[in-house]
């Protein structure tokens, strides 16, 4: 059965923050972001906000291995029920045995399907939505993204369905 493992990397933290910033859900910059901005301007260098990002953390005292290990223990009670029902509703098996959720700082939350990833918000209130959220983007790919791309389906209607299809939760 598939099993989220749960990490906090510096770089993926950057990563997430800078594709944040180029949401076509949403387009109102985070509170981090807004921190950031008053900071550093709308430029967003990989370099500047790795040691924002750096200072923040520091600065707030977050204790990332902490989170991490809470994060976990939180998500393992409902993992198996979730993909297994997640399985029936999408008629398809996720197709990978690991998906890594990497805690961000950042409350936009972004995910790569091609490399088994996502972001969680490491300050949710109820992280396992946030999970249940992002997997859902994994599954709804595997199931339809080829077939739907298939029958004319832009990019923005996908991505219409796709976030609709969250609401299941």
């Amino acid at each position: 059965m598939l099993k989220v493992h749960f990490a906090y990397d510096l770089e993926k933290d950057v990563e997430n923050f800078l594709r944040g910033t180029q949401s076509i859900n949403n387009k109102a910059p985070t509170k981090l972001q807004r921190l950031y901005i008053e900071k550093h301007g709308t430029i967003y260098d990989s370099e500047i906000v790795r040691k924002f990002i750096e200072t923040y953390i520091k600065e707030n005292h977050i204790d990332l291995s902490s989170l991490v290990a809470a994060m976990e223990q939180d998500w393992r009670p409902i993992e198996e029920n979730f993909f297994s029902k997640s399985e029936k509703l999408f008629g398809t098996q996720c197709q990978v045995v690991s998906i890594t959720a990497y805690l961000s700082t950042n409350s936009r939350c972004t995910y790569n399907i091609q490399d088994n990833y996502f972001f969680v918000f490491l300050n949710a209130k109820s992280p396992n939505a946030y999970i249940m959220h992002e997997i859902l983007h994994f599954y709804t790919s595997y199931a339809f993204h080829d077939e739907l791309a298939g029958q004319g389906l832009d990019e923005k209607q996908y991505n219409d369905i796709k976030e609709s299809l969250t609401e299941l939760l």
